[in-house]
């Protein structure tokens, strides 16, 4: 008894109106975050593959879109064009004013385009409504296209590899715009994470660089497939490098606090 009553003794004063003991508390909730991999490897491209084959019916209107406005664009650029010397032909003001609005069509085409791509491959699906959802960053994307292909350009003509190098370098720049930087932040980003990996970078590069040259043989129609295939593969890439999926995380909240019943 005496033990009994010093064990007893020895717990401490419990007070009636204190919060009863629910365990210990829930952990907060991340849905679908994935954390960056750090790698560019040419995996990506099966990845991008397997998430467009799953997603067919989204990704074919998607891709048939882009072709169709493609195909007019180019239409009319050459119906519009003049002849020069030896037949060869010459843009006039109303070929250059079309390729001017392709410029600025497309560039909000490939923002939805990426949109698309980046939810596909954070959540699995992508919804066809998002291609038209690229207004808010489309501007960002055609400054920066016009700025890595003067770049890029620059490097061809003073030699193949700066050029091979720029453009390896810049790869994940739209994927960045699309995930909210501007364009100038998105390419110094891109560079700074693919510099670490150039070798693997100028080969994937080249490869999708192919496809998109081997699917412009027949008429244009391979865009159909590689366009949404070449926007999987960079957010494939954007996600091994930059990680992708929910940021926001669920707190949940803490119960209320209920009366002592032996009050």
């Amino acid at each position: 008894m005496d033990g009994e009553r010093e064990v007893f003794s020895m717990q401490p004063p419990q007070n009636p109106y204190s919060q009863p003991d629910f365990g210990q508390p829930q952990q907060p909730f991340a849905p679908g975050s994935q954390q960056p991999r750090g790698i560019v490897s040419l995996d990506a491209i099966g990845e991008a593959w397997k998430l467009m084959s799953a997603n067919m019916g989204v990704w074919v209107p998607a891709g048939l879109i882009y072709f169709a406005v493609f195909a007019v664009s180019a239409a009319l650029q050459r119906a519009l064009q003049g002849v020069g010397p030896r037949g060869i032909p010459v843009n006039t003001p109303g070929s250059s004013l079309v390729s001017l609005i392709s410029l600025f069509v497309t560039a909000f085409l490939v923002a939805g385009l990426m949109k698309m791509a980046l939810s596909t491959v954070s959540t699995g699906k992508a919804e066809l409504s998002q291609l038209g959802s690229g207004g808010n960053v489309f501007l960002s994307v055609v400054g920066a296209n016009i700025m890595t292909i003067i770049i890029v350009v620059i490097g061809f003509v003073l030699c193949i590899v700066p050029g091979m190098i720029a453009a390896a370098g810049l790869l994940l720049t739209i994927p960045l715009i699309v995930s909210g930087q501007g364009a100038f932040a998105a390419m110094g980003a891109s560079w700074g994470a693919l510099s670490k990996h150039l070798g693997s970078a100028i080969v994937l590069g080249i490869v999708l660089g192919l496809i998109i040259l081997v699917s412009l043989i027949p008429l244009g129609l391979g865009l159909i497939i590689s366009m949404p295939l070449l926007q999987l593969t960079l957010a494939v890439l954007h996600r091994d490098l930059f990680g992708a999926g929910a940021t926001r995380q669920n707190t949940g909240y803490a119960p209320p606090p209920i009366a002592n019943p032996n009050f």
